[in-house]
């Protein structure tokens, strides 16, 4: 088996042609298409098809910032009844604190008007008694002498004159 190498000495040679590199064949195809003089029809056509694609391009900018604006507007407003029912609850919580502050407030007032009138009445009825064993002790009924020393000297039904 045998290849023939071919360098591009080989077509120094004047009696050969050259083949074109294969690059030069896309180059050749694109400049036929830029070369092509276009009528005026079609310079109108393309721009006007130039002129609806920035038209869509802008339109969906809009709309997707419309959509955003529209997203953070009702996440704010979801934000803001949350914040809302949170104070509310907020503010609920603390009244109700204060009520149940009061009503323990006027509880302890009232356990401290019952024990200080239960203390009242005990020392009356202590007094009473005192007064009444005092009074039985002037008229000779019980003698006292130990608990009232005074009430016979100073009685003068008791005196000894």
């Amino acid at each position: 088996m045998s290849f023939e190498i071919v360098t591009t000495e080989s077509f120094d040679t004047p009696g050969l042609p050259r083949p074109p590199p294969r690059q030069l064949e896309k180059l050749e195809k694109r400049r036929k298409k830029k070369r092509s003089l276009l009528t005026e029809d079609e310079i109108k056509e393309k721009l006007e098809r130039a002129e609806l694609r920035r038209k869509k391009r802008e339109e969906e900018r809009l709309n997707k910032l419309k959509e955003i604006q529209r997203t953070d507007a009702l996440a704010s407003l979801e934000n803001f009844e949350v914040y809302k029912k949170e104070r509310q609850e907020q503010i609920q919580n603390h009244k109700m604190d204060i009520v149940a502050d009061n009503r323990d407030k006027r509880m302890r007032d009232i356990k401290a008007k019952l024990q200080e009138r239960e203390r009242r009445a005990a020392q009356v009825r202590r007094r009473r008694q005192e007064a009444l064993e005092h009074g039985l002790a002037t008229a000779g009924v019980i003698n006292n002498e130990e608990e009232y020393p005074n009430s016979a000297r100073d009685n003068p039904a008791f005196s000894q004159d």
